[in-house]
């Protein structure tokens, strides 16, 4: 949302700030805190449409009930495994073409940085197709994420806070960049075999039983926090040290006390379930606007005013000598006894 939502940007089609407009979504703004499960499904919603404008674009269908040309005549009377193959080639094409194009050699040049000046630079002079692709990859670097805490997958989310250090550092946030740094370098080096296990795959609560429904731990945190908070309140001025305490130790206890009586006296638990809210017109609308857009197409010389300086990939402008001077410094102060944690 800082980088690519610009109340400027409301004229120039296939910007995020046009099709948030173009949509009516009134309650996403600029200040994601506000109201940030509504920034967050937007996010979600407008990642999902490029994908599929990008799969439109590569398999030349006009919409989404065209016929796909990339696909061989005969594939029905095959088995399932030759179509899973088939799928799994034409995805991984897709991919390759629009959101791997140059990720790969940009992360080789962070990684090694004694190759930087081997590498030459993509020159790419579309900032209109480099815009799309670029806030792509960063929604689904977004969805990768909150797919791992759902599912629980703490490997997975460990790869994911490595690109996640140099968004932080591009976005000049220093603390979560440093947070970054520290679980990566505490599974690596600063911790106990013991210890790595337990960051790894004990970054999740599951409050509701079943398979899709992990939370993060700082986040159920932030719950209790909320729970204990209403229970304070209720002492009026009569709260004192001990009381608060006592809340605190108990809270979970007569919180389950609790549930165990409603369900004695048949009292209705409350709904988690929401009837979601059909997308299907949203949707089109925004795949037809990237299609006739053209975001997709590489048609050198184009920009959008606002984002004229939009470089062919995420991480195209990252100083590779300066993330390697602060993780060297890191390095130091915690090879040299700092506390970590």
């Amino acid at each position: 949302m800082d980088k690519y939502f610009k109340p400027e940007s409301c004229r120039e089609q296939g910007t995020l700030y046009q099709l948030k407009n173009l949509v009516n979504r009134r309650n996403v703004s600029k200040n994601v805190s506000s109201n940030y499960h509504a920034a967050s499904e937007f996010i979600d919603l407008v990642t999902d449409c490029h994908v599929i404008a990008a799969c439109l674009e590569y398999c030349g269908m006009g919409n989404l009930e065209s016929q796909c040309k990339k696909i061989p005549t005969a594939l029905h009377l095959a088995d399932s495994t030759v179509k899973r193959r088939v799928l799994r080639h034409l995805v991984g094409e897709i991919v390759d073409t629009f959101f791997l194009n140059a990720i790969t050699i940009n992360v080789d040049r962070i990684e090694d940085p004694a190759s930087d000046m081997d590498v030459a630079p993509i020159a790419q002079d579309d900032a209109v197709y480099n815009y799309a692709t670029n806030f792509t990859k960063l929604g689904l670097l977004r969805k990768v994420a909150v797919n791992a805490t759902r599912y629980g997958d703490g490997n997975r989310m460990l790869r994911h806070w490595k690109y996640a250090m140099l968004v932080y550092h591009q976005g000049h946030k220093i603390k979560y960049r440093l947070e970054s740094f520290l679980l990566l370098a505490g599974v690596n080096a600063l911790l106990t075999p013991r210890q790595k296990h337990q960051v790894i795959h004990n970054r999740f609560i599951n409050l509701r039983g079943g398979e899709g429904h992990n939370l993060d731990g700082d986040y159920v945190m932030e719950l209790l926090n909320r729970y204990a908070k209403s229970r304070i309140k209720l002492l009026g001025p009569n709260h004192n040290e001990t009381c608060v305490e006592r809340i605190g130790k108990t809270m979970m206890f007569c919180h389950e006390i609790q549930d165990k009586l409603e369900q004695q006296i048949s009292v209705a638990p409350l709904s988690r379930k929401h009837t979601p809210q059909s997308l299907h017109h949203d949707r089109n609308t925004i795949i037809q606007q990237l299609k006739n857009s053209c975001v997709f197409q590489l048609i050198p010389g184009r920009s959008h005013q606002t984002f004229s300086m939009e470089n062919v990939d995420i991480f195209s402008n990252v100083d590779v000598q300066e993330v390697h001077k602060w993780l060297n410094q890191k390095k130091r102060e915690y090879s040299f006894g700092k506390n970590a944690f």
